[in-house]
């Protein structure tokens, strides 16, 4: 049985095949393009485990599995690559993060969801510069701000340098039209995301106030 993050609940979860699959009179089915003209279109309808909720999921086989008992058998096993709708973006919350960064940082996972690999690169991005700026890295290029965060203790230097990484990857899907971020590279992005909004408003504000406390003890 196959899994997903439902549309509906927005849960992972077990997703299980109602009846047998249709064969689509068409063959090219949108994000499985890359699958050789040889193979067939196949539709087949699934319930969500955790709320009931019905997804349809898209795929496509060669000639030698052109039958529905194979096509569900495969689709069981994880042989085939399943395209699902709705699609239903996905976001994700940052309470620990201002809110109107947290909202962009969100979008970011959503276009994601949904495979806008380059949108979400590009949100990560600005969701950077806009956190560099909370903590009054206002001067220069985003490049510079990043450096300023770092020589002023709001982050590490491993997340100095995630934070050059995202900066690099949304430049690139911003100026650079061949190249093309997949699933993969704007994962990584969200990840290193994460981490450098987690240093800035986490790790960096519970030093702060862990100093501030020290020196007021000491001061007494």
């Amino acid at each position: 049985m196959v899994a997903r993050e439902c549309w509906c609940c927005n849960v992972k979860a077990q997703q299980k095949p109602v009846g047998s699959p249709s064969r689509l009179k068409l063959n090219l089915i949108p994000h499985l393009q890359h699958l050789s003209s040889t193979h067939k279109g196949w539709s087949l309808a699934f319930v969500c485990g955790e709320c009931n909720a019905h997804s349809v999921g898209l795929t496509s086989c060669d000639d030698t599995n052109d039958h529905p008992d194979i096509v569900t058998e495969m689709i069981d096993t994880g042989e085939l690559e399943i395209v699902w709708h709705p699609m239903g973006p996905i976001g994700k919350t940052y309470d620990h993060v201002p809110a109107d960064i947290a909202s962009m940082a969100d979008e970011a996972h959503r276009a994601h969801s949904v495979g806008c690999y380059r949108s979400s690169v590009i949100l990560a991005r600005a969701v950077i510069e806009a956190a560099a700026k909370t903590k009054g890295a206002v001067k220069g290029n985003l490049q510079q701000k990043i450096d300023n965060l770092h020589e002023q203790g709001h982050i590490r230097l491993f997340v100095k340098d995630a934070a050059h990484g995202i900066r690099d990857s949304g430049n690139d899907a911003v100026h650079d039209l061949k190249i093309v971020p997949e699933k993969e590279d704007s994962s990584e992005v969200l990840t290193l995301m994460a981490s450098v909004l987690d240093d800035i408003f986490i790790t960096g504000e519970t030093l702060k106030q862990m100093k501030e406390k020290r020196e007021e003890k000491v001061g007494k």
